[in-house]
């Protein structure tokens, strides 16, 4: 016998994070939303917190799940008092057993919902299916797709709010034909997922009964493990361009007062601290503000570059980093490197504080979209030469240059091979006497025509320079032609062709020679 729809004219059931928008986080009678969880103790605070607010509102929970314990703690913390109404029925968590794939398969998915239409579960109750993925035939489109829309009819029919809880599915993983198949029979979908050290709650789309959705949209998360709770923090952010919608603290500037300069025309709006441990205190609180870091004598690169690191992984991609020289350059590496590692811009000593308002002003609206980066130690040992330079055998050499843009391959630091065509008669010795490298990681080497120089971390409008630098003669003494390449590709084929033609003929090592001159003068 079919039971009554119950009347839930004012019952409003919301996902379990405070603060959030409604048109993304209401949960409507008759519709069927997909959420996935990856972390353990963040999904269960979601979920929980779910199943508090349904009650709350007088609405009955049922939780399907393989481990049924766990619920009735967890709700309480979210709701106290909560414990005292679970024996007279209404959250009521019911316990899956077995393989839901196989006995779906045997079965039918009809048959399950046959099961929990007889355990008399009121119409118009929260459904949550906590571990969805076992619900459906993933390596098959056509039975994905209708195994979806059986149960979000279902749905409809007792207008339930049907919710299933994914636990490992990655919506916007490439080639996941089926997930998005599912996805299409689904009202809402979104992803609770850490981004950094913040979370995000990442909306796929979200339905409203009315006809209206929400498409794209990222949302920040706090999460207080100590009062298990879930919080959005006020910023959103366009989740396909990568830009922040708006934030409460966009026009925010946090910055020491090193980085300052003694500047007269500071905004007394900013936010100054002394320190750089003051500094990253106030930072934990930051969505979207500007914070301003120097690059001085009296900063050593490994803790401006440690610094930056640690604010980008705490206040996630919505702030932004300008990191200001005073007195001191930074090198090209160390530029590449601390833009990988969280910095928005390098705003150099030559520029002028009104420069530097422009700067942020420009700022206003981005993200930063680069990978996170796991470990700044490892980045900053990539970024710096090896303690190598001068003449190497050309077998050494090419090993030397291919390791090198692997090393440095994630970092995009652009480096330079020049190849040098000798003038017939000069000598192989007269062009290896006149290289004096100025920088560890450039090296030289020579085959049977041409000499080879590798410049370490070196732009196409850095050449001429470090050419200059390098030699204590004009190239036009030297040298008939030269072939400049920055392109790693490009540098990759000459570095194959050099080693290809080293292991046909026998080209000559000028090590001990290039020592006797050396010593002797």
């Amino acid at each position: 016998m079919k039971f009554s729809i119950a009347k839930r004219k004012h019952a409003t059931l919301n996902i379990g994070i405070d603060c959030l928008p409604e048109s993304v986080s209401t949960i409507y009678a008759g519709q069927l939303y997909g959420i996935c969880v990856r972390n353990r103790n963040i999904r269960e605070t979601l979920t929980a917190g779910t199943i508090a607010r349904a009650w709350r509102e007088g609405v009955r929970a049922v939780v399907i799940s393989s481990r049924p314990e766990i619920w009735a703690g967890l709700i309480e913390k979210m709701a106290p008092g909560i414990a005292e109404t679970l024996s007279h029925g209404k959250p009521l968590v019911l316990e899956s057993t077995g393989d839901y794939q196989e006995l779906l398969k045997k079965y039918s998915l009809n048959k399950l919902l046959e099961e929990l239409d007889d355990t008399g579960i009121p119409a118009g109750s929260l459904i949550i299916m906590d571990e969805a993925e076992g619900l459906f035939s993933w390596n098959d489109l056509k039975l994905v797709r209708r195994q979806g829309l059986i149960f979000r009819a279902w749905v409809r029919e007792w207008k339930h709010s049907g919710l299933f809880v994914f636990h490992k599915l990655h919506f916007e993983s490439p080639g996941a034909g089926a997930i998005r198949v599912q996805c299409n029979c689904l009202d809402g979908v979104a992803e609770l997922d850490a981004d950094m050290l913040r979370l995000n709650w990442r909306i796929d789309h979200w339905n409203t009964p009315g006809g209206s959705r929400v498409e794209a949209r990222s949302y920040g998360v706090s999460y207080n493990e100590e009062q298990q709770s879930l919080s959005a923090d006020g910023s959103a952010m366009d989740a396909l361009a990568q830009q922040l919608l708006y934030a409460p603290d966009e026009d925010q500037v946090l910055t020491t007062v090193d980085a300052l300069f003694n500047e007269k025309s500071v905004p007394p709006e900013w936010q100054r601290y002394e320190r750089f441990s003051d500094l990253l205190q106030a930072v934990q609180h930051a969505v979207a503000a500007t914070v301003i870091l120097p690059y001085s004598n009296s900063v050593k690169f490994a803790t401006l570059a440690e610094t930056t690191h640690l604010i980008r992984e705490t206040a996630g991609r919505g702030l932004k980093i300008v990191i200001r020289e005073k007195n001191k350059r930074l090198r090209y590496n160390q530029n590449m490197a601390l833009m990988q590692l969280g910095a928005n811009l390098i705003v150099h000593n030559y520029e002028s504080f009104s420069h530097l308002l422009w700067c942020i002003d420009s700022l206003k609206g981005q993200c930063f979209g680069k990978k996170a980066v796991m470990s700044y130690e490892d980045l900053l040992s990539e970024s710096i030469p090896v303690e190598v330079n001068g003449y190497l055998r050309p077998q050494k050499f090419c090993d030397f240059v291919q390791t090198t843009l692997d090393r440095t391959h994630d970092i995009n630091i652009q480096h330079a091979l020049i190849s040098l065509d000798l003038l017939p008669g000069r000598s192989h010795i007269d062009a290896l006497l006149a290289y004096h490298p100025k920088r560890k990681g450039d090296v030289m080497t020579a085959d049977n025509a041409s000499l080879f120089i590798f410049f370490f971390a070196c732009r196409e409008p850095d050449i001429d320079t470090a050419l200059e630098r390098s030699l204590n003669v004009s190239i036009n003494d030297l040298f008939l032609h030269e072939t400049r390449m920055t392109n790693s590709e490009d540098i990759n084929a000459s570095i194959q062709r050099l080693r290809k033609l080293a292991a046909q003929t026998h080209l000559v090592d000028y090590t001990s020679e290039l020592y006797t001159y050396n010593n002797v003068s």
